[in-house]
């Protein structure tokens, strides 16, 4: 898989991405969770 560098690239860049909107998302229900006081 040494010609497939980009497709690797990619495949870190997405995952990366995913662990963003998981991490925003937490934050979010944390805070909306404070919020209504559960």
């Amino acid at each position: 898989f040494r010609g497939w560098n980009s497709a690797e690239f990619k495949s870190k860049e997405f995952g990366n991405i995913q662990k963003e909107i998981s991490s925003l998302l937490q934050t979010k229900i944390g805070k909306y969770r404070e919020a209504i006081g559960a």
